[in-house]
């Protein structure tokens, strides 16, 4: 019964190795933690000398091991979560390799071997990698180590800031996190995937992330929590986490996940990075409800929490249009004659009032940008210099555009 065991997880595996190939179009090949080779993909290409010596002896001689030893190759592999570069070891005939460990819970059971070529690598040919690996562990019939992941010691410093009994002890944390600063101020992402996920979803993307937060040198800790993937990020002004969520948006779109991404806000205090969290969620509500929402690569709290303010005004019928005839007025006028007035007045509202800025975010020349603004004063017949004016306007033309009568894509 176990012989047929070994059999079946050995046709998975070979199965996963064979489809990898085909999807990454790379020589494969993957060894057990002592060097046994367990399966290797058919390819066209000609071979170099170690993978030659791997597939005639079903794995590389003892001398080959030490060598790559020496040449410190599998500690490079063992210190990275994701896909390595390694370059040639000439004294063996070795061409340039990416790998990977396969890892069971925290133990290394084998590497998975992929021949580099001059083609650079894709992120989708990454992420395919980093599944294939996670999958072929799961396959893995090894006596003695349990199948199942478990969470890194900086997974649960993350579950530990998200979920404070009021007893929060930043040292003690600082002891256990393996050199993560835990260091003010604290900003807390999620990523949210709109249609329900299962765990092992969940646990690629988290795992995805990490390698993006390792490449990017990004000090922050990062888990899996209720079905979604939470990073906080420590020790980074909030106009850079800014910018980190973004690039984090693109690479995950690039590598086909579909993930909304929620900006919470940034605290001083340890104990603010459960409401830095539960603010993050509230952006992604509050996006998912604006008119496409999802054509926006993340959504920031400091701005959504704005619309958690006037959704009460949607329904206002019988007060506070003060401000609300004049945005009418120019939404009227745009649907009649194509124009954008209620979008320009909105920029510039957005903008201070400041002209250039305003111009350069429409993209059209100033000129043309005083021009809509004579035509705005035409259509209503008000003064807009009224500070007060200003404000009711701005808040309204927010409203309809929360409630998509307008489409407010300026941001």
């Amino acid at each position: 019964m176990f012989v047929c065991g070994v059999i079946v997880y050995a046709m998975e595996i070979q199965v996963l190795v064979d489809e990898l190939a085909a999807l990454i179009k790379r020589p494969i090949t993957l060894e057990d933690v002592n060097g046994n080779l367990i399966a290797y993909s058919v390819h066209e290409d000609p071979v170099d000398r170690v993978r030659l010596e791997t597939l005639l002896r079903r794995g590389p001689s003892k001398d080959t091991l030490e060598t790559l030893i020496k040449h410190g190759v599998y500690e490079k592999i063992h210190s990275s979560p994701g896909v390595v570069r390694l370059g040639p070891v000439p004294e063996l005939g070795l061409t340039s390799r990416m790998a990977i460990a396969v890892r069971c819970g925290r133990n290394v059971v084998g590497y998975l071997w992929v021949k580099d070529d001059e083609r650079s690598i894709t992120p989708q040919d990454e992420a395919a990698i980093i599944k294939t690996a996670r999958m072929i562990a799961s396959n893995f019939p090894i006596d003695g180590l349990e199948s199942e992941v478990f969470e890194p010691e900086t997974r649960r410093i993350a579950l530990e800031l998200l979920s404070p009994d009021g007893k929060l002890d930043l040292n003690e944390l600082k002891q256990k996190s393996e050199g993560i600063r835990l260091s003010p101020p604290f900003q807390v992402l999620v990523l949210h995937h709109p249609l329900p996920r299962s765990s092992y979803y969940a646990q690629t993307v988290l795992e995805t992330v990490e390698v993006f937060l390792k490449n990017h040198n990004v000090n922050a800790v990062s888990s899996e929590y209720k079905g979604e993937v939470v990073i906080i990020v420590c020790d980074e002004p909030w106009h850079n986490v800014r910018g980190i969520a973004l690039d984090l948006s693109k690479y995950l779109s690039s590598v086909g996940f579909r993930e909304s991404l929620g900006i919470g806000g940034s605290y001083t205090d340890a104990l603010g990075i459960p409401k830095s969290y539960q603010e993050a969620r509230e952006a992604i509500q509050v996006g998912a409800q604006l008119r496409h929402a999802d054509q926006k690569p993340f959504f920031d709290y400091g701005q959504m929490a704005l619309y958690d303010l006037i959704q009460c005004m949607r329904d206002c019928k019988d007060h506070g249009t003060f401000g609300r005839d004049i945005v009418q007025q120019l939404i009227q006028y745009d649907r009649i004659n194509g124009t954008e007035l209620v979008k320009t007045l909105g920029v510039m509202l957005d903008y201070g009032w400041r002209r250039k800025a305003a111009a350069d975010c429409l993209r059209i020349h100033p000129n043309t940008l005083d021009y809509r603004l004579r035509k705005i004063n035409d259509v209503v017949q008000r003064s807009l210099d009224d500070p007060s004016v200003r404000l009711a306007v701005h808040i309204w033309v927010k409203v309809f555009g929360y409630i998509g009568e307008i489409w407010d894509d300026n941001k």
